[in-house]
C-alpha cells in the first residue's frame, strides 16, 4: 500500500511540474512575440542590414535578448567563411561582427 501511495504521488508531482513548464514556456514565447511586435528593425530588415554590413548572405537569424537588449543575432556567409552580426533590434544599428571572413577571399562563383 505505501508504494503504491509513492507511485501516485510521484506521478501527481511529474504531472504537476509538466504543466507548471508548459506554461512557463507559453509565457516566454508570449513575452517575446510581444516584445517582437514593438521592435522598430523587422526581421527581414535586420537579415538585410546583416548581409549587406557583411556582403554576403544570411543563413540564419534569432531574435535574443543579450543583457537586457533585444537584437538579432544573424549568420551570414561570404566565400568560405562566416560571421555572427548583432543587429540592435530597436535600431537596426550594426552592434557587433564577430567571424572568419577574410576579406580578401572572393565568393565561389557557380
Amino acid at each position: 500500500m505505501n508504494r503504491t501511495l509513492i507511485y501516485l504521488l510521484t506521478f501527481a508531482g511529474l504531472t504537476a511540474a509538466a504543466a507548471l513548464a508548459t506554461v512557463y514556456v507559453q509565457r516566454v514565447a508570449e513575452d517575446e512575440a510581444s516584445t517582437i511586435a514593438k521592435a522598430g528593425v523587422s526581421l527581414a530588415q535586420a537579415v538585410g542590414i546583416a548581409e549587406r554590413h557583411v556582403g554576403g548572405r544570411a543563413v540564419s537569424a534569432d531574435y535574443e535578448d543579450q543583457h537586457g537588449q533585444w537584437v538579432f543575432a544573424v549568420e551570414v556567409v561570404k566565400g568560405k567563411g562566416t560571421m555572427d552580426v548583432t543587429v540592435e533590434a530597436s535600431t537596426g544599428k550594426v552592434l557587433a561582427a564577430v567571424g572568419n571572413i577574410d576579406p580578401s577571399i572572393e565568393p565561389d562563383k557557380e
